[in-house]
């Protein structure tokens, strides 16, 4: 029984001696929000001192962003300022001369109006000098003078020498009228034929490929030997259409005998090197032999 009183006692003294500490550690419960919130805040503090610069650098950062945006325009005024003078002079230049031109047009109206005061008869004697001039140009004698007829002539002269020519042109391209009995003896008579032979019309057709049926007439004068080169061929065509094959026929037939005659026959190759091919009004001239214009002065004039 005494022991159980110790053993109370003994506990109370424990709990009296500790009741301090446990006070404490109550209050400090107590207070242990409060410490939290103290060191939330503590931990917030360069936060809303951020903040707090940041608000008060607010009207700095908005300056800076107005200026920059007003930047082009302020270099615009700075560059019209800068362009103020230039711009003034030129103006001022402008109206200067503006006022010359009006000074000097003003300064001829004056000489004008003096002009006409001086004289009042000018306008009248300048409308009489005017109607001169025209009963001048439509007088008859006007048209006769050297300034007026040397021009006419040179421009009638040269509508003469075009209208010839054309006429000339078109006269080529036509059928002569000339028979060819009549071609054939004068262009004969012309030519020297002491060494050819008529030929007939398979020596036509041997030499030249042509049929006499297809031509209103063809005559032919060959050499009678192999070595001769004197030659004379007359074609009367039925059209113009016929001109340029025949043509080409003769050619062909000359540059195949100067080809017979390369290396030797100087003589020949001479004769048909100075030929001659005409055509002209309906009739074609091949002549290969002595003094080949004359032959072709008797076919033009034959024709």
């Amino acid at each position: 029984m005494a022991n159980e009183k110790d053993t109370v006692r003994r506990r109370r003294r424990l709990s009296s001696a500790d009741g301090p500490a446990r006070r404490k550690r109550t209050v400090s419960s107590a207070d242990e929000p409060v410490r939290r919130k103290r060191t939330a805040s503590s931990a917030d503090e360069p936060v809303r001192r951020k903040r707090a610069a940041s608000s008060a650098d607010e009207p700095a950062r908005r300056k800076r962003a107005a200026s920059s945006a007003n930047e082009p325009v302020r270099r615009k005024r700075a560059a019209s300022s800068a362009d103020e003078p230039v711009r003034k002079k030129r103006a001022a230049s402008s109206a200067g001369r503006r006022r010359s031109a009006q000074s000097a047009d003003s300064s001829v109206r004056r000489r004008r109006s003096a002009g006409r005061a001086a004289d009042p008869d000018r306008r009248e004697r300048s409308a009489a000098a005017g109607k001169k001039k025209q009963r001048k140009k439509t007088s008859p004698s006007f048209f006769f003078t050297p300034s007026v007829l040397i021009p006419a002539a040179v421009k009638w002269i040269l509508f003469a020498l075009v209208l010839f020519s054309i006429v000339r042109m078109t006269a080529v391209k036509t059928l002569s009228r000339t028979p060819f009995e009549t071609m054939s003896e004068t262009v004969q008579s012309a030519a020297d034929l002491s060494n050819t032979d008529e030929g007939d019309n398979q020596i036509i057709k041997r030499l030249y490929g042509l049929n006499p049926g297809d031509y209103d007439g063809i005559l032919l004068r060959c050499p009678k030997t192999n070595m001769g080169a004197e030659e004379l061929l007359l074609v009367r065509l039925k059209g113009i259409s016929q001109e340029k094959a025949v043509t080409d026929i003769i050619n062909t037939r000359v540059e195949t005998q100067k080809n017979s005659f390369k290396g030797y026959g100087v003589n020949q190759t001479e004769l048909l090197e100075n030929s001659i091919v005409e055509a002209d009004g309906g009739f074609v001239l091949f002549y290969s032999g002595k003094d080949p214009q004359k032959v072709r002065s008797a076919f033009r004039s034959a024709l």
